[in-house]
């Protein structure tokens, strides 16, 4: 799905990842980023939510349009607040996406209480 892509993305180097931290997140070096690879996967993720909502056109002409009107930007400074703004865009997809799989699992998957699945529940210390 759309968390897959850009998760191996990010975990498999494609851009530069610090893993840890203090809160443990990803944390992505915005630098390194480039903006063809931002682009392309803010139309990818315009194609996902458009195609959810029946406006693949509309959602990707705002796309193009957001990147168009800062294509002759120059100062560094202000290209690395456009990237992070991207960035954090579609992170904040990513984080509602897992957010709302994490619920969906805990009210219809999640049954067993002995933790074997690795989510939930807990095991005595001596097994």
């Amino acid at each position: 799905g759309i968390i897959d892509w850009w998760a191996q993305d990010v975990a498999f180097g494609r851009s530069r990842v610090c893993l840890g931290g203090k809160e443990g997140a990803a944390m992505i070096d915005k630098a390194s980023v480039s903006v063809l690879k931002l682009y392309r996967d803010c139309m990818r993720l315009a194609a996902h939510l458009g195609s959810k909502s029946g406006n693949v056109a509309g959602m990707q002409a705002e796309v193009r349009k957001s990147f168009k009107s800062n294509m002759l930007e120059t100062n560094p400074d202000n290209i690395l607040k456009q990237k992070e703004a991207a960035i954090r865009g579609l992170s904040n997809y990513l984080f509602h996406e897992a957010q709302s799989f994490v619920e969906e699992q805990g009210v219809h998957g999640n049954t067993d209480t002995n933790g074997a699945n690795g989510v939930g529940g807990s095991r005595p210390m001596n097994e």
